[in-house]
């Protein structure tokens, strides 16, 4: 398996924003086109309530994350159809091991499950709050973490940061109040609360540089850890959790009433002589913006770019020539 290190590609801030009928600069007609799928090999019923993450493949197995389902509103889950994962073999769908994550309440899940291969170990953020570590291949729940919830709880997708030389192990989540990290063994090593009482949703973490003096000699360095919120605050610490800091969009960007709903993510050098960024995604009452973000002078935020998107826009794909949202 290949080590869990920091890749830089070598990306450029070429904003692809493409509409449906086009994919990668090509245009297509999708009533003139014929798509050939692969025979079908199994499927299955899971009347479990919504699968609303995409299932996690690692070798042989399948992980699906589903909702819960109840037949009697605000009433018990139905017998095993309760929020929860399923695990199956990925070529019979024979199922492997289910897990039940009764304490959730709110019929759906919607933090993406991530695997970290190098300790077997796949690990959910709960819309209970809670945070869930178990033993990929046989199903086993190792340790559980509890964090507020006044809402949703967690529901953004975690980042693990594994096998750094000279770095502690550590999983990064932004929590519904907060954000924090957890040693692969379920310690808490940081936390950290939003400013001001703000809460998050779907506010997944992501890796951010905002340094115009980042270098790739510098190692991890220069590299921090990013999130945001429903207020747009935007928030980034370092990988060992110090120097937490946080940033109101609604001044940087003269806006109001922002909200910072998908991961951030690094912005590469478009030419010979820019400089990185941070990527990130805000959300308004008149629609979305891409945003490239900078410190200037290593405290205030300035704005190297920003680009019109409509409302509600999904989590950006990276791409070698720029980003999809």
């Amino acid at each position: 398996m290949p080590s869990t290190k920091f890749v830089i590609f070598l990306l450029f801030f070429g904003l692809l924003v493409v509409p449906a009928s086009t994919s990668l600069g090509h245009t297509v007609d999708p009533e003139n086109v014929t798509w050939e799928l692969p025979p079908l090999q199994w499927t299955k019923d899971l009347e479990s309530g919504y699968v609303s993450t995409a299932p996690v493949v690692i070798g042989e197995m399948l992980f699906v994350k589903v909702g819960g389902r109840s037949d009697s509103p605000g009433g018990p889950w139905d017998d095993g159809k309760g929020p929860g994962i399923y695990a199956f073999n990925i070529y019979t769908g024979e199922q492997i091991w289910r897990y039940e994550h009764n304490q959730s309440r709110s019929g759906f899940e919607i933090s993406p499950p991530i695997h970290i291969w190098q300790k077997d170990l796949l690990i959910n953020g709960w819309t209970s709050g809670n945070i869930t570590a178990h033993n990929a291949s046989s199903g086993e729940l190792l340790w559980m973490y509890e964090t507020e919830r006044v809402s949703w709880g967690i529901t953004g997708k975690p980042m693990p940061i594994i096998g750094e030389p000279n770095v502690q192990d550590s999983i990064h989540f932004s929590t519904e109040t907060g954000v924090l990290g957890l040693s692969p063994n379920g310690t808490l090593l940081f936390q950290h609360t939003f400013p001001d009482n703000a809460t998050g949703y779907r506010n997944g973490v992501g890796l951010v540089i905002l340094s115009e003096n980042f270098s790739f000699y510098s190692g991890t360095s220069g590299i921090l850890l990013a999130t945001g919120d429903e207020s747009g605050g935007f928030h980034t610490w370092e990988i060992d959790g110090d120097n937490f800091s946080s940033w109101d969009l609604n001044v940087v960007l003269n806006g109001s009433k922002l909200k910072m709903r998908t991961p951030p993510f690094i912005m590469f050098p478009s030419h010979q002589n820019d400089t990185f960024g941070a990527g990130i995604i805000v959300q308004g009452s008149e629609g979305g913006e891409l945003v490239n973000l900078q410190l200037d002078n290593e405290s205030s935020l300035i704005v190297k770019k920003r680009v019109s998107l409509g409302i509600a826009p999904s989590i950006p794909v990276i791409l070698p020539d720029g980003v999809v949202v």
